[in-house]
């Protein structure tokens, strides 16, 4: 024994001679992964290697804690297992239909199994055995992850969009609500229920009912009504493509368009209280009236004051009086230090205005109807007014001018100018020729080339109403305003003045419609808000007598 001892270390000592050490192979336990080898933990890795390289298990572990809601990969998502919560447990299956399964095709042949769905846990275990490599696995490596889009699986609940129109008819003391509802399904039940004011979240201006919808599960937001109504469960009428909801109203109402008064439309009562120090270009504010200067308001009457006293005079024998006499003769106008206010314009002496920030537009752009008042224009190109020079009996000529409202705003240090849509003053001048001509038919002009732009019927000239708008462009997407019903008629670009009588014989009697004259502009503004008014009405209610149904908002 001591022989061979010697021989075998001196064979060990012979090989150690001639290699390294470092040339050893590590032997790993038997039966081992090649990935499960030692790693030099301090050796560097290549890009490929770096990118191969798992997560260290307590690194994964410590991210999910800290962050729970990321998002997973597709492999990550794979390994994920399913919760209990949501882990179907199939039932069991008769003999039979093991031993049968080609005669009944529960699915498609060609759908993926299902199978690659589970975790390997899943896939490799059965509702008896487990397999003994999945039990050894820590339990972190088999824990829910927290937050993953896996276990959270909440109930959706989506809310009805509506677009409406609801309309206040005083006269018939009822509300009519046009609703156009998206997402409800051909023959649902719709729901509908008046909630008292003070039921409403975050209400704190409007003293109104509010209109809700139910279908299922799913609501509608608030909807604004334009009067007092019953609170209560209403019935809700299927018509066509819509829904109709008609609401009583309670007797004490107090929105009725006849309590609403025109004093926001800047008259003199408002100009004189407000002591505007200038008047501005509404669209670049420069400086157009210097208005400190102006020391007295006054109000005028009807632009056709003239043809109603004619009317008026119903014997032959009857005198007016001198003054009436005199302003029927040569008009009204203002003077020095003073201010004359219309419907739609204010009439100032040359002395106040600032003439070096307006021109006059050529002559020969002017319009082809005669007329003594020259357009003029703000600097910045915008169309404010026109001018005209007068001369006082025994005075000297000087210029006044005519400054639409709607091209202007009052500055005043003490109170904040009127918010006035422009529609306002289009329904003013067309509220004033309703009550000098009992007409309600009228056709926009644009001034600078004097085409046709607009056919409008003022249907109802004073009414309330609340709607919802699909889109939000010239209109607030909802709101409850006092607004003037009508119908109206877009007309093409090419739309010429000596094509307007053919037009006009292609609807009921707007051969007898008056002529109101805005800027081009004023005029597709107009245009722009009709059509976005129009959009509101359900499908089946924008249009009457080929005419299109819209409104203008007033004040």
């Amino acid at each position: 024994m001591e022989k061979r001892d010697a021989f075998v270390e001196q064979l060990l000592k012979h090989s150690d001679a001639g290699r390294l050490h470092s040339q050893d192979a590590v032997l790993a336990p038997p039966g081992a992964s090649p990935r499960l080898r030692v790693k030099d933990p301090d050796a560097l890795l290549t890009l490929p290697e770096f990118i191969r390289e798992a997560i260290p298990e307590p690194v994964q572990i410590k991210m999910q804690m800290e962050d729970p809601t990321a998002l997973l990969t597709l492999p990550e998502f794979v390994k994920e297992p399913i919760p209990k919560g949501l882990d179907p447990s199939p039932p069991p299956a008769s003999p039979r239909r093991k031993n049968s399964l080609k005669s009944v095709r529960s699915r498609s042949m060609s759908a993926p199994p299902l199978a690659w769905l589970l975790s390997s846990s899943s896939r490799s275990s059965s509702p008896t055995t487990s397999s003994p490599t999945e039990s050894k696995k820590p339990k972190a490596s088999r824990m829910r992850r927290v937050g993953s889009s896996v276990a959270v699986m909440p109930t959706l609940q989506t809310n009805l969009e509506v677009t409406y129109v609801a309309e206040y008819h005083e006269s018939l003391q009822h509300v009519l609500v046009f609703l156009n509802v998206t997402g409800v399904m051909p023959g649902a039940v719709l729901d509908a229920e008046v909630v008292p004011a003070a039921q409403v979240p975050a209400n704190t201006e409007d003293g109104n009912g509010w209109l809700v919808l139910r279908c299922g599960l799913s609501t509608s937001p608030y909807l604004r009504l334009p009067a007092r109504v019953e609170p209560g469960k209403k019935e809700v009428q299927a018509s066509g493509g819509h829904f109709q909801v008609k609401l009583s109203v309670l007797s004490a109402n107090g929105t009725g368009p006849s309590n609403f008064v025109h004093s926001t439309l800047m008259d003199a009562s408002r100009l004189s209280v407000m002591r505007p120090t200038g008047y501005v270009c509404a669209s670049c504010s420069l400086p157009l009236v210097h208005a400190s200067q102006v020391r007295d308001y006054r109000d005028l009457p009807s632009e056709h004051w003239a043809e109603l006293v004619d009317a008026w005079m119903c014997h032959s024998d009857q005198k007016l009086h001198e003054h009436v006499q005199k302003h029927s003769t040569q008009g009204f106008w203002p003077t020095e230090g003073q201010a004359l206010v219309g419907g739609s314009y204010l009439l100032f002496e040359q002395s106040v205005v600032s003439a070096h920030n307006l021109c006059t537009i050529d002559s020969n752009d002017e319009d082809k109807h005669v007329d003594t008042w020259v357009r003029v224009r703000c600097i910045c190109g915008s169309i404010v007014g026109r001018r005209r020079e007068h001369q006082l009996v025994g005075g000297v000529p000087r210029m006044v001018y005519r400054l639409a409202k709607y091209a202007i705003r009052p500055l005043s240090p003490s109170h904040e100018a009127p918010r006035i849509p422009l529609s306002a003053f289009v329904a003013e001048d067309m509220n004033e020729l309703v009550h000098a001509h009992a007409t309600y038919r009228f056709v926009i002009l644009d001034e600078e080339e004097e085409r046709p732009r607009l056919l409008m019927w003022l249907f109802k000239p004073s009414m309330r109403m609340s709607y919802t708008t699909p889109t939000e462009y010239v209109l607030p997407k909802s709101a409850s305003i006092h607004a003037a019903k009508v119908l109206f008629k877009i007309l093409g670009p090419s739309a010429a003045y000596s094509d307007l009588q053919i037009v006009l014989n292609k609807y009921p009697s707007f051969p007898q419609a008056e002529h109101l004259y805005y800027p081009r502009e004023i005029c597709r503004r107009l245009a722009g808000a009709l059509k976005e008014s129009n959009s509101a009405y359900p499908e089946g209610m924008r249009t009457m007598t080929d005419l299109d149904v819209g409104w203008l908002q007033r004040v």
